[in-house]
């Protein structure tokens, strides 16, 4: 992970994401996405960081690939982790994997981590967290969702 780390770094946070190198970033993210789940505890963080850097320094399209791979486990551990450290890098990467570049385009990335969110809530026995990425736009976005899907009232705190 320190060698991901420092050529992170060296890249200064431009990565080539087309379709030739965008295999070799898929490797890279789902060896990350297995230490996200690692028994040594200081090692998760340090993989949901490397994830939200990798997401940040991709293209749109690339981000909905990659997402479709590492949304779940980052939902998971924000929702279900007790370390709060945990919790905040794995915010802070879907925080990464779901900003846009343009304000005025479509998002493609958002649809990926909608689907990802609603999966990890029928998994997680309806023991749900707020989770607020990028301000309000999950409370937002998903009230009616939650009401709906889960035919379950809703009760948001501001």
């Amino acid at each position: 992970m320190e060698e991901i780390a420092t050529a992170l770094e060296k890249s200064g946070g431009l990565l080539a994401s087309e379709e030739s190198s965008l295999t070799g970033l898929i490797e890279v993210t789902r060896a990350l996405r297995g230490r996200l789940n690692d028994s040594q505890s200081n090692l998760k963080p340090l993989a949901a960081r490397l994830i939200g850097t990798i997401l940040n320094s991709i293209s749109s399209d690339s981000k909905v690939k990659i997402g479709k791979i590492v949304f779940s486990d980052l939902i998971s551990a924000a929702m279900n982790d007790n370390k709060k450290i945990m919790g905040q890098a794995a915010i802070q990467a879907l925080e990464f994997g779901v900003k846009k570049g343009e304000p005025e385009s479509p998002n493609p990335s958002m649809e990926v981590f909608l689907f990802s969110f609603v999966n990890c809530l029928k998994d997680s026995e309806y023991k749900v967290k707020v989770l607020i990425v990028s301000g309000n736009f999950v409370v937002c976005s998903l009230t009616r969702l939650f009401f709906f899907y889960f035919s379950l009232p809703v009760c948001l705190i501001y």
